[in-house]
């Protein structure tokens, strides 16, 4: 779905299991900058250590500090792509407002159905594509195959295995 060059921007909003996913894959896109950005109903400090060692170059927490404006510090304004794992029609519109020109916003977290997004509608336009993913947009018998065969070093796919089994694909 989303296909990051080397030296990308990637800010992922939410760090929990969806979240900490697209860290993962945002690690071995190759992109320099991750920020990772815990969202205010789940803040946890443990989430966020783990969200570095998983791939985040940087961790933005909202209980103590401006979201919007220290991702914009962090990235010089240049967010190459948001994703929004949260669910949260805030987070989301904070998202779209974070993109450079040309920058993608990733949809994952499912909000519930009728949820609206207030956005300045000149953020979702020239060039600037809102995409949603589904299941990370793969066919999970070739992709869980694949991914549990990466080498521990690339992914903490090991991690997870210990964590969460992944559906005996760990060996």
């Amino acid at each position: 779905m989303l296909k990051p060059t080397p030296g990308a921007s990637i800010v992922v909003f939410g760090a929990g299991a969806v979240g900490m996913a697209a860290i993962m894959a945002a690690a071995l896109s190759g992109a320099t900058m991750i920020v990772a950005v815990a969202v205010a109903v789940d803040v946890v400090a443990s989430r966020l250590e783990l969200a570095q060692s998983l791939g985040a170059t940087h961790i933005v927490d909202p209980a103590h500090q401006d979201t919007a404006q220290k991702v914009a510090t962090l990235t010089d304004g240049r967010v190459d792509y948001a994703i929004d794992a949260t669910g949260n029609s805030e987070v989301l519109a904070t998202a779209i407002l974070s993109r450079a020109p040309l920058g993608t916003v990733a949809v994952i977290g499912a909000p519930s159905a009728g949820t609206t997004a207030a956005v300045d509608v000149n953020f979702i336009l020239n060039g600037r594509p809102i995409v949603d993913v589904t299941a990370g947009d793969s066919v999970p018998q070739e992709f869980l195959p694949a991914l549990a065969e990466l080498e521990p070093a690339r992914l903490r796919n090991r991690h997870l295995c210990r964590l969460h089994g992944v559906w005996g694909y760990c060996r």
